[in-house]
């Protein structure tokens, strides 16, 4: 061998691969937009990162807010707050998209699961979902309409918005499915949709669901038993945590305030009990694989309100864990004791220890870290901004999402 040529030196050069276990080791670390376009280096690579099941070990990380006003006007409905800190926002955030469709007048941001986005719209003339809902993934710009369920709101002497009547959540698992699935719960006029039958032979509860299958793009009707009796609180947040959604229904004449769990296709498949010694539920939520609840407890009269965390680490058996404690005062800003209840969560981190919440009196979005115990003000937030929602951005190409911008 003449090793005078450096051509023949470098092909005697061993080349060392690492296993596809050490490379997901090494890759988890890497951002998730580098991760993206990592899968262009080659199909093995390619391959790797699209395996659903060495998803699961890509950390999820947070990029920011989607915030949307209940107006449903075109220019306060998807607006992005990034909490990264890059110079330049990772997702571009404007929705052109959908503010160009002539047949779109009213839009309505509704939430996220796992990278895509939820926006109900309808006409200006319509107090209902006429058009249905739009899916999209902002991290691709790949969005897909979905037809309205064929439900009409109640009669005229009740007119609110569709949203009032509906409550409607995303489901998605990318490391399960490529596929997505909407459920939706009716509500009457005073918001309660978890009715108990009335009669005195059978005393379960009964309300209709409707669900959304991008794989078979209809709709389907069915009416679940439910253990459970009051009204669902979808502002108190969600969580979707061992290939179910989590949300909280609050209790009426007496009960508990109970956390629903239901699959994909609407059915009730459990009720996870909330005991009244723990406080009031403020939020619910998924942090590091686990399901997480946020409740509000006043220990004794004269004494200061506590918000205390708690993480449900036997799944199976219901076994709440107390994780963490602060006072009202101190996230409200008001040590003194008074308007300590001014503020309302709206996220927990899933990947740290971490809450967010809005200030109502000076409109502040905040963060606060459970280790450190430090606040930090992220941004301010315009006063017609209702909804606000994480943001996890998913980079795959989806077959679901069949338009592109």
């Amino acid at each position: 061998m003449d090793y005078s040529n450096p051509a023949a030196k470098r092909s005697e050069v061993p080349v060392v691969c690492p296993s596809d276990d050490a490379l997901v080791y090494i890759l988890s670390r890497v951002p998730a937009k580098s991760r993206f376009r990592f899968k262009c280096v080659s199909k093995p690579w390619r391959d790797l990162l699209t395996d659903r099941l060495r998803c699961r070990k890509f950390p999820q990380t947070l990029e920011g807010f989607f915030l949307g006003g209940s107006s449903g006007d075109k220019d306060n409905f998807g607006n992005f707050i990034d909490i990264s800190g890059r110079p330049s926002p990772l997702v571009d955030a404007s929705f052109s998209f959908l503010t160009e469709l002539p047949e779109i007048q009213k839009i309505n941001l509704l939430g996220s699961c796992n990278g895509l986005v939820l926006f109900g719209h309808r006409r200006d003339s319509d107090n209902y979902d006429s058009l249905g809902y739009v899916v999209c993934n902002p991290a691709t710009q790949q969005w897909v309409a979905v037809p309205s369920c064929g439900w009409t709101p109640p009669p005229l002497s009740y007119l609110y918005a569709c949203y009032q009547y509906t409550c409607t959540y995303l489901i998605f698992d990318p490391a399960a499915s490529p596929h997505f699935q909407l459920v939706q719960f009716t509500q009457d006029e005073e918001g309660v949709v978890l009715q108990f039958r009335e009669n005195n032979d059978d005393d379960e509860a009964v309300t209709e669901v409707r669900t959304y299958s991008s794989e078979s793009g209809v709709w389907s009707n069915q009416t679940s038993e439910w253990g459970a009796h009051g009204c669902i609180m979808s502002s108190f947040g969600s969580a979707f945590v061992n290939g179910m959604l989590h949300f909280m229904v609050g209790g009426e004449y007496g009960k508990e305030d109970q956390i629903v769990v239901v699959d994909r296709e609407g059915n009730k498949c459990r009720n996870i009990r909330w005991a009244k010694e723990r406080g009031e539920i403020l939020f619910v939520g998924q942090s590091q694989g686990r399901l997480h609840c946020i409740s509000g407890l006043a220990n004794g009269i004269g004494e200061t309100p506590e918000v205390s965390v708690w993480v449900l680490e036997d799944y199976d058996g219901e076994e709440w864990v107390w994780k963490h404690s602060v006072s009202f005062a101190h996230l409200s800003g008001n040590l003194n004791g008074e308007d300590v209840l001014n503020f309302y969560f709206v996220s927990i981190h899933p990947e740290c220890n971490m809450v967010f919440f809005v200030r109502s009196d000076s409109q502040k979005l905040i963060s606060y870290h459970m280790d450190t115990k430090e606040m930090c003000v992220l941004c301010s937030v315009r006063r017609d901004y209702e909804h606000v929602t994480q943001y996890v951005p998913y980079f795959s190409v989806s077959s679901a999402l069949a338009n592109r911008h």
